[in-house]
């Protein structure tokens, strides 16, 4: 398979982090729908393909992990 990229595309800092924000937060919210409507089964979503720029796959399937940079309160809500 491959991606057709215009050539005069220029991914900037700025595009790349709008980009990462975009990313974590569809995989926030496929989370989310899963644990609301699936009984907490994980989905295909959850473990994206990776490929490069030229559409070759790097690999089938990764798993993230999401940390919050400041975990306080989703600690105390499993406390709970």
């Amino acid at each position: 398979m491959s991606i057709a990229h215009p050539h005069n595309v220029v991914l900037t800092e700025q595009a790349a982090a709008a980009l990462r924000d975009e990313f974590l937060g569809w995989q926030c919210r496929i989370r989310q729908l899963s644990a609301r409507q699936g009984g907490g089964r994980p989905t295909a979503g959850m473990r994206p393909r990776v490929l490069s720029s030229r559409g070759d796959e790097l690999s089938p399937g990764i798993t993230l992990l999401i940390v919050e940079a400041e975990p306080a309160d989703s600690t105390a809500l499993f406390r709970h």
